[in-house]
C-alpha cells in the first residue's frame, strides 16, 4: 500500500506517536521542527527500498528535508541525521 493511502486520520496517529516517543526534531537534519503541523513523516528505509509504513521504520522531518530527496535510507550509520534523534527521546 502507498503512503497516500493510508488515511488521514491514521497518517495524524502515526505523527502523534511519533511526536510522543521522539519529541519535534528532524531525522535527517537533526534540528529542531517548529511544530507538529509543519512535521512531516519520512520513511527511515524507502518504499521503494522495500521499506514498510511500521512506525519503527518512521520519523519526524522538516518538509524541506523530506522532499529534497537528497537522501537514501535512514540507518544508524548515516551521516546526514543525528542518530540520536531516532533513538534517544529528547527532553526539554
Amino acid at each position: 500500500m502507498k503512503w497516500e493511502q493510508i488515511p488521514y486520520k491514521q497518517r495524524q496517529q502515526l505523527k502523534a506517536q511519533l511526536i510522543a516517543l521522539y519529541g519535534l526534531v528532524c531525522c535527517i537534519c537533526g534540528r529542531p521542527i517548529r511544530s507538529a503541523k509543519e512535521a512531516t513523516i519520512e520513511h527511515k528505509k524507502k518504499q521503494r527500498n522495500g521499506g514498510s509504513h511500521e512506525l519503527s521504520n518512521l520519523g519526524l522531518a522538516h518538509a524541506r528535508c523530506n522532499y529534497s530527496d537528497r537522501h537514501d535510507d535512514i540507518d544508524e550509520g548515516s551521516r546526514i541525521i543525528d542518530n540520536s534523534a531516532f533513538f534517544e527521546p529528547k527532553c526539554t
